[in-house]
């Protein structure tokens, strides 16, 4: 049981991991796009 609770939790740390990736990446773009009008 605890086996399972502990990949679980894994599991949803690593979709939540992609999710932040991919903000991150969209951040990026902006902070390119606004260097770029500069």
């Amino acid at each position: 049981m605890v086996v399972a609770f502990l990949i679980i939790l894994l599991g949803i740390q690593l979709l939540k991991g992609s999710k932040i990736k991919e903000e991150i990446k969209d951040e990026d773009l902006i902070e390119y796009e606004g260097d770029k009008d500069e």
